[in-house]
């Protein structure tokens, strides 16, 4: 059985978690343009333990060494930043406040283990790095699983249910199994949350690909980039410190990230022994659990298949078939969201194909009479005039019958694929955009148009 989760019922209804008590009036302070720094010091030093936490942050970032820092003063504040404060107070005061739950099949302290030893591993990379504010970056770790806890919580049952039928399931099979029985993801929560809390689009899209940084489709070298592979080495060198035992594949992708953010190999032990010992730190300081993933058995090689005797003769192939010309097509992508608009571009253009863009619905409709495309790919949520709209606008133009129609949508359910199709799309594709299924869609295109022309 389903259970659809729609996030603005759920908030409106209190069911996510979310900051209580101090942390959240911290929230509220530093959401205030008439800020006090003095009230915002006594509002954290009004909860010893919070107030023990944001020290021990304003120490990491202290350049000072030799005068530690001992109270919040507005001094304390000003040093680690306001838009940090509030996103370390929000992440510190989940770890408090949901720490179990009743999905008895969702081990809630390893879950928090993982999450304090991603944030200490963020925090070690970016003070080593400074590709983005360490305190921020330990936040964003902490906060990294924040869209599976939603969903553990609202729907504990449920999760359960699933969870029964996915043990030990890969990331992908799990996603999988969270759109069908929510309607979506844990990263789908996440991106909710994160931008309902104001948390930086910036990092919100850092964690939403940090798992597959090369999907981004973010320049190379460029901030944005370096922060998603911060977040992707930071989730690696925090699996090193929860399994038990690490093995050589693990140590390859650690390896290979450090060097991608230019880490030598010498500063990449130093900030695998930082994480390690910042993890267990801040564990005993939240009372979490130190929790470990024993390793699973290695499978047995599968048996090597016996060769052919060279005296057999085996039946000669068919001859291949010649492959298919390449037809490079004129793609009209209808998108204002930058990211989407890069991906698809650097997909498509080094094959050949002439990628024009439109950044909304209307001016979508009025190019598709200049530039005669062969491929639309619109945007569900477009400006304007939205993808469905936009699609059903065009099959009534005279040629619109010969343009290969793909809608891209954050969500995928039987409702939007049967609204999709019945407007006349050709296919409806679920974001975040992946390389060789753009790709593959693009040869049914080109059988598409090559169908049409003859």
């Amino acid at each position: 059985m389903t259970e659809k989760i729609d996030f603005i019922e759920l908030k409106t209804a209190g069911g996510l978690p979310s900051p209580k008590g101090v942390a959240l009036k911290v929230m509220q302070l530093c959401q205030d343009e008439n800020l006090s720094l003095r009230d915002l010091a006594q509002t954290i030093q009004g909860d010893p333990a919070l107030a023990g936490r944001i020290i021990k942050i304003a120490n990491y970032v202290n350049p000072n060494r030799s005068r530690p820092i001992a109270s919040v003063t507005t001094d304390t504040l000003v040093l680690i930043g306001i838009h940090a404060v509030r996103q370390v107070v929000l992440g510190l005061s989940l770890v408090g406040n949901y720490r179990d739950g009743r999905c008895k099949l969702f081990d809630y302290e390893q879950f928090w283990s993982f999450s304090v030893a991603m944030g200490s591993a963020a925090h070690a990379i970016c003070t080593a790095t400074r590709v983005a504010a360490p305190a921020e970056m330990f936040n964003c770790g902490l906060m990294s699983g924040i869209g599976q806890l939603a969903l553990v919580t609202v729907r504990p049952e449920a999760y359960c249910e699933m969870l029964s039928s996915t043990t030990d399931a890969s990331t992908k099979v799990l996603y999988e199994a969270q759109q069908h029985q929510f309607g979506m993801t844990q990263r789908d929560m996440m991106v909710f949350m994160l931008q309902d809390w104001g948390i930086p689009k910036l990092f919100i899209d850092a964690l939403y690909y940090h798992e597959d940084p090369l999907s981004s489709g973010y320049a190379e070298n460029s901030r944005p980039l370096r922060i998603t592979y911060a977040l992707q080495l930071a989730s690696l060198l925090a699996r090193a410190c929860i399994e038990s035992e690490v093995d050589e594949a693990l140590l390859a992708r650690i390896k290979a990230f450090g060097q991608l953010l230019d880490i030598e190999h010498e500063q990449l032990d130093a900030i695998a022994e930082q994480t390690r010992t910042e993890w267990q730190e801040w564990c005993r300081l939240l009372d979490v659990q130190i929790r470990r993933i024993p390793v699973k058995p290695k499978p047995e090689p599968a048996p090597v298949a016996p060769v052919v005797p060279a005296e057999i003769e085996l039946p000669a192939s068919a001859p291949a078939e010649p492959a298919a010309p390449v037809v490079p097509l004129r793609i009209l992508v209808a998108s204002a969201n930058e990211l989407q608009c890069n991906i698809l571009s650097k997909t498509f253009t080094p094959a050949g194909h002439k990628i024009t863009v439109a950044q909304n619905g209307v001016q979508a409709l009025e190019m598709i009479g200049t530039e005669n495309p062969h491929v639309l790919i619109a945007d569900w949520m477009l400006p304007e005039l939205d993808g469905i709209s936009l699609s059903k606008a065009l099959r009534k133009l005279p040629s619109g019958d010969k343009v290969y129609t793909i809608i891209i949508t954050q969500f995928e359910d039987e409702r939007r694929r049967v609204e999709a199709y019945e407007s006349g799309a050709d296919e409806l594709l679920r974001t975040p955009l992946n390389a060789r299924m753009l790709t593959a869609l693009m040869q049914v295109a080109q059988r598409y148009i090559t169908m049409h022309s003859s």
